[in-house]
């Protein structure tokens, strides 16, 4: 929190989920996740997403988390709409 409070840092992540080469942490993954939105929310910072053969568990996420509130960029979405 402290790092990410800095002026010059304008974004929280790249942060993320991504089951396509680490399909066996998807719990530390989910943790990282959702602490990273919460730091988003917290200082009004928007997300940079990855999110890689994780969609419905990515999109449960934001919306649990609220990610709405900061808002955000998917930069890496394999997915379809």
């Amino acid at each position: 929190l402290r790092l990410a409070s800095a002026r010059s840092v304008v974004a929280v992540g790249e942060t993320g989920l991504d089951y396509f080469y680490s399909p066996d942490n998807k719990s530390t993954q989910h943790q990282a996740f959702v602490s990273h939105i919460q730091v988003a929310r917290q200082l009004a910072k928007p997300l940079i997403v990855h999110t890689r053969e994780a969609r419905s568990d990515t999109i449960s996420l934001l919306h649990s988390e609220r990610a709405v509130d900061c808002g955000g960029v998917l930069h890496c979405f394999t997915e379809d709409w």
